[in-house]
């Protein structure tokens, strides 16, 4: 039996009923990668402009990450 109406439909994930706001530096980048790549809703608030970390390895390059920026 589905845990939910949508189980179906939705890929089931360890943290997918999990949503983090990350409003931090380099090391949290990587903790919050960590659990976006386990299913975590996350949104990034960045500066105007974009987050400068973005070019910084391993964070660098057109890789698809799984969070949002505001």
């Amino acid at each position: 039996m589905p845990a939910s109406p949508n189980a179906d439909s939705e890929q089931q994930t360890a943290l997918g009923h999990i949503r983090i706001i990350e409003v931090g530096d380099i090391p949290a980048a990587y903790a919050i990668k960590a659990l976006a790549d386990l299913g975590a809703d996350v949104i990034k608030i960045e500066p105007v402009g974009g987050d400068p970390n973005r070019w910084l390895p391993p964070f660098a390059g057109n890789i698809e990450h799984p969070e949002r920026s505001l």
